[in-house]
Parts: structure tokens; sequence; C-alpha cells
């Protein structure tokens, strides 16, 4: 699925992120390539004046706008000598949240922020302006740059913009004009400058009907100085779940006033919060910077009912040809696990996932009719998802839509509706369920290993709560490689190695391969043993099986090579260099990526449990009489991490076995140390 619905999107603390943010839904294929991050730029969405007026008011005393000579004073405190570690801060900001008992609303924003450094003033020159409609809508009622003399610039929005479909669901084959980015460029933002904006989000249309849900995270790579928080709440909607977490000591007061016509305001003042420091590979910020989650949704079941109810109609429009596509996929199986599997594949190879129709009534989380999709063979996450439901319902399974979200895990306290992907589930008993993600046209499992750890909501009729994906042990994730040969006495090695791909590997490496033509895979696999032996030489290559789309089949490599120079010579004796060939393969290398540090702060998000495996046996020639000395290995077991190295030369074979699992998706900062 493919969504950005909502409001504004900047940098990392004082402004939630896109993804994050009250009815906020990206809905779409996760990206699996794991060295990949979401970055969300300082972004503010825009459309016509005209439009935010249409959905409510913005008069009176709670929309008033800061006093900009005090905060342009209190910005003159704000330097590089007192506060060498920022490059940017907040200096001031008002936010204003109204709602209604429909879920309709309005939202304010007024920023000031100063620039401090060069780093700072890149990070401010244009704007990356998303916007989703029609659920919200946006006016940029003013934009400006407060020079250190005083002096103001006000930012043309229009001339300095450009309107103009998101082109980033276009990698993922999806096109959807109502998915759109206003890029704005910033002129003249020098160090020392305040970048003032004024932003208001008008909802015409929440997610879910009378609901309301926000989330803000008042942290920041930058100094906070001061910010406040207002929801104006009315007496016939609470809210049901306020929360915070990660609250650093006396940066964050609240306080409640009853107000005329039934409202309640919950204010939030926020003050001198010290800037963090990012560290590789750490927790989304909503998961472990200070924040305030608020909703007016009292459980996850709600969201579950919903859901379906949205689905339900889509489902239920399986023609008679669907009906015998199930029973002939089938026929031929002989237990339920194969049933499920029949139809499973199916979906995920014969349906390509791609989208170009909008939707009416829910956009980013309605899935089209399944007959519509089976028909086009070819639908985003959620008609896919939908799809399988219906046909494993028609083969006889309890199955219902589900919504995950990749990536971020949800506040189990506090129910919205901000998932960014859709599966199915199917309960094989009473309150257990096998989930399955269709999405990708060359997956092996039923649900990849990157969406372990994560936060799932099973959408039924009766609802049900938040749940989280069990992880797959590394076990079931291994790279593992077997490679014999023999070493002769001038170094000259003659050596096969088979290579088998497990799990999360089976599913990134089989999905390179797929794109790759013959020569790419020889210059891949040509790479592979030069990373440990330079002079290494390809002598056959099979990658199997030949075609890689064929799932029924484990993949695997089976390569020959040979290489010379594999020993140093001198004084009767022989230095012998290994043929390790999983250096740099695998993906535990890539998902170890974030630990240069030698401490954390924050966890070490590795996502995957998953390691590699390898033998080596090698036959020495004549001239080899017995081991001067080999290497003795320390062995690590722990909660985290298992290592296992060791060498043996017994009647001139010389075998070795090297072993390295990630038993775990998140490194505590006790277990990095």
């Amino acid at each position: 699925m493919n969504m950005n619905i909502r409001g504004v999107a900047t940098h990392r603390g004082s402004w939630t992120r896109a993804s994050e943010r009250v009815g906020t839904v990206a809905l779409h294929h996760p990206l699996r390539t794991l060295s990949q991050m979401l970055i969300f730029a300082f972004a503010i969405y825009f459309t016509l004046t005209s439009l935010a007026a249409e959905s409510g008011g913005y008069e009176g005393p709670k929309w008033s706008f800061l006093d900009t000579t005090q905060i342009v004073a209190a910005a003159g405190e704000i330097t590089t000598a007192k506060y060498p570690d920022c490059d940017e801060a907040l200096v001031d900001k008002k936010m204003v949240r109204v709602y209604r008992p429909d879920g309709t609303g309005e939202a304010q924003d007024e920023t000031f922020t100063k620039v401090l450094t060069e780093k700072g003033k890149r990070g401010n020159r244009d704007l990356s302006l998303f916007f989703m409609l029609p659920y919200f809508d946006l006016e940029v009622v003013k934009l400006e740059i407060i020079k250190p003399a005083g002096n103001v610039v006000a930012v043309d929005v229009a001339a300095n913009s450009k309107e103009m479909i998101d082109d980033s669901q276009m990698a993922m084959n999806i096109y959807d004009p109502n998915s759109k980015i206003l890029k704005v460029n910033i002129p003249g933002v020098e160090p020392g400058d305040i970048v003032h904006s004024i932003v208001r989000t008008t909802t015409h249309r929440p997610v879910i009907p009378g609901e309301y849900s926000d989330e803000n995270v008042f942290e920041d790579t930058g100094l906070i100085r001061h910010l406040t928080y207002d929801v104006y709440e009315p007496g016939e909607k609470p809210l049901k779940r306020v929360v915070v977490r990660d609250e650093i000591a006396g940066t964050l007061k609240h306080t409640s006033e009853k107000l005329a016509d039934n409202v309640t305001l919950q204010h939030w003042e926020v003050t001198n919060v010290p800037r963090m420091f990012p560290e590789p590979s750490m927790p989304s910020d909503i998961l472990v910077l200070q924040r305030l989650l608020v909703s007016t949704t009292p459980d996850w079941q709600t969201i579950s009912k919903w859901y379906y109810g949205v689905c339900r109609p889509h489902l239920d429009t399986i023609t008679p040809e669907m009906k015998k596509t199930v029973t002939d996929l089938t026929a031929g199986s002989k237990t339920d696990l194969e049933r499920i599997k029949a139809v499973f594949y199916h979906v995920a190879q014969k349906i390509r996932y791609m989208g170009l129709t909008p939707e009416k009534d829910r956009p980013g989380f309605e899935p089209h009719d399944v007959r519509l999709t089976f028909e086009n063979k070819y639908g985003v996450c959620r008609d896919k998802a939908a799809l399988l439901v219906s046909l494993l319902e028609a083969a006889g399974f309890t199955t219902y839509p589900v919504l995950v979200n990749v990536g971020t895990k949800r506040d189990k306290d506090v129910p919205s509706p901000d998932f960014n992907h859709a599966i199915v589930s199917v309960e094989l008993k009473k309150g257990e369920y096998l989930l399955l993600d269709p999405t990708a046209e060359n997956t092996k499992d039923l649900l990849p290993s990157y969406e372990c750890d994560q936060s799932y909501l099973v959408c039924r009729p009766e609802g049900e709560t938040i749940l989280t994906s069990p992880i797959i042990p590394p076990e079931e994730n291994m790279l593992t490689v077997k490679t014999t040969g023999t070493l002769d006495t001038g170094g000259n090695l003659q050596a096969s190695s088979t290579i088998a791909f497990g799990g999360i590997n089976d599913n990134e490496y089989r999905e390179a391969f797929s794109r790759m033509k013959p020569d790419d895979k020889r210059r891949f696999f040509e790479r592979t043993p030069k990373r440990t032996m330079p002079g290494a030489r390809i002598k056959s290559l099979k990658v199997l099986p030949e075609d890689v789309m064929d799932v029924s089949q484990a993949l695997r490599a089976e390569l020959e090579f040979s290489v010379s120079g594999m020993t140093a010579v001198g004084s009767g004796k022989a230095v012998v260099s290994l043929p390790w060939i999983s250096k740099g393969m695998g993906i535990v290398n890539f998902v170890l990526e974030g630990t240069g540090l030698e401490k954390r702060k924050y966890p070490l998000r590795t996502e995957i449990a998953c390691g590699v495996s390898e033998v080596i046996s090698l036959k020495l020639g004549e001239g080899y009489t017995g081991s001067v000395s080999i290497p003795d290995y320390s062995p690590i077991q722990d909660e985290s991490i298992g290592y296992l190295r060791r060498a043996d030369l017994k009647d001139n074979n010389l075998t070795c076995n090297s072993e390295f699992k990630l038993k775990t998706v998140e490194l505590t900062t006790s277990q990095y140390l």
C-alpha cells in the first residue's frame, strides 16, 4: 500500500514524522534492503487556503500567533558558543489541536527555528511537502526568514515551489495521483537566521469515522527551548488514552482546564529539552525519545472491527471462476498447510505487485474488489491480501485481513490506525494465527523474516487486540557454505563450494538473482571468493533452481574455482590461508552495520535473527607432514550472540568450521557492550 495522509512532517523531534501522525498511514510494500532507512525531511503540506476554510474556522484566542518580538529576543540567547553541539534550535513552537466528535477538526503549528551552523542551513533551505487527498488539506499561513538584524524576508511559496505526484511510489509499482509532493525552496537562509512558519491542517475526513489520535516526539537533534501543545477535547468524545513515554525529568508539564461549551483544554508545556544524538540502527524516535500519545479510541478491538468492515464488502465479490481456481490449485494437496501454500504462492507469484487505480472511500486502506484484482492480475499489498483472504475462505479456512506496522511497533496502550502494510492471517486454532504475506513475488517463506517482531492487528468482526509477530530463530535464517578441495605444496588450491541460502537469505538473494542476467550472476560470484582470495578464478557456476521463481526448491549456488598463492613458505614450513567464502555474504553482514560505536545510549535494532555457517575440508598434498600450530579460537555463547570457530588436521585432511549466530532482533545497551 502506498499512502501518506496528514499534516506536518519535519525533522526528528518537535514535529512528528509523516507516517507517525494522527490518521497517518503509509501503507505500502516494505523496503526489504536492510541498509535502507526511511528519511523524513523537514516538511509541511500545502494546498489552497480556500479549501482549508471550508471545514471549520481558525478564529478566537486559541489560534492567536506568538509574539515575534519576544521570541527573537529569546533566540538571541541561543548561540553556537552556548550550544556547540547544535546545528539548529527550536526557539518556540505553539501547537493547537481542535477535534470534533465526528473526528474532523483543525490543527495549527507555529514554529520558530534558529539556524546555527552550515549543516543547519542545509537542513532548512528546502522543504519536501507531502499531502494525500481527500483526507486532509493544509494552508501555509506564513513562511518567512527573520534575519539577525531584525529584517524579515517573506518566502513566496508559490514562486518557489512545484507540485507533483509523489514519484517514490513508482519504485513500488504504484501510481496514485492523490499522493502528492510540493517541493519548496527557501532561498537565502544563513546561519543566525530564524525560519518562522505557521501551518494549518484541516481534517475533512478522519481515517476512522468519529476517532482522533495524535503522536508527538518532544526531543530533537537540536535544543528545544520552549513548546506548547494544546488539545481542545469535546465532552462528547473525550481522550480515552493519554500516555507519556521516556519522559525527561523537569522538561514536561501538563494541566487540564474546563472551558465553556463542554470542552476541556489539555495543555502540555515543554521546556529546555537538550539535544539527542542519533545512533546507527537505533529504534524509531517514537519508540525511544520523549513522546506524548493521545487517542479517543478506547481499544484495539475498535480498529480491528472497523478495518474488517472496510474490507468485507470487497472480499465478498468472489466469482465462480475464482472458486474453481481454488479447487484446481488445491486438488493435489494432502494437508491443510499444503492447501494454504498452493493458494498463497498463486497470489504471490501470479498477481503482480502494482497499483494504478485510486480508491474512493478510504484511500490507502480500502482494497479493491477481489474480483477486480483477480481479473487484472495486479494490486498493492492490501489488494493482494484481500484476494488471498477471499480465496482461502473459499478453500474452507477461517481467514482475516491483517494490518501490520513494519519498522516501528505500535504502543500497546494507545490505539490508532497508524499501520503501513497489509497481510493475511489464517486461524488454524482458536486464537492461534498463521501469518502470510503475499506481497513479494519471489518469496519462499509465508512470512518473511523482516516482518518478525512487528506489531500486527488481526481484523475480525468481533475485534482483536494488538499482537507482535514471532521472532524467527537464526537457525531458519542461515547462509551455509561447504567447501571441499585439494591444496598442494606449491600453494595451489582446487576447490568447489556449495552455498545454501536459508530463510531471509533465500528471500533477499532470490529477489536479487531474479533481476540479474546470467553474466551479472557470474560477476557476482566471481567477486565472492576474491574477498579472501584475490587471485581466485571461477571455473564453473550453477545457480539453482535455474528458474529462481520456482520457490518449491531451496536456493543454492554451486561453484568451482582455483587459486594460487594460498601458502607462504619458508624454512620448511608453510602458513596456509583458508578459503573462507562467506566473508561479506549473508544478511547477517548487513544487519550489523550499525555496530561502529564503542557504547550506545539506545538499543541496536538488527531486525532479523540470522547467521552464517561454513565448513572447509581440504586434502593436503604430499609434502605436508603435520601441523606446527593450529589457532585456538575462544567460543562465545550468550543470549544474543553465538560464535564458534575451530580447525583440525587429521590424516592430512584439514577441516575448519565457523559459525556465527545473531540470536536477537534488538541488542540492549548492556548486550551491545
